[in-house]
């Protein structure tokens, strides 16, 4: 699973580089976009990897209430 994982972090930052270098930026959406997914991609992988004592789930989930 942690492979699997840390594999899909590698394919989305080389899908934000090569987006990038074709245009030499983002649109806000589609960093958005890609931010949020890799974030949930390092929150899955944090958690496979340490447990609860690393997931920063609660500090996001308490930023979107806001």
């Amino acid at each position: 699973m942690l492979k699997q994982l840390e594999q899909k972090m590698e394919q989305l930052r080389m899908e934000m580089y090569v987006v990038y270098e074709k245009s030499h930026s983002l649109s806000d959406e589609e960093l958005l976009r890609l931010t949020n997914e890799l974030h949930e991609v390092v929150v899955r992988w944090r958690m496979e990897k340490y447990g609860d004592r690393y997931g920063c789930r609660p500090f996001r989930r308490s930023q979107e209430k806001e």
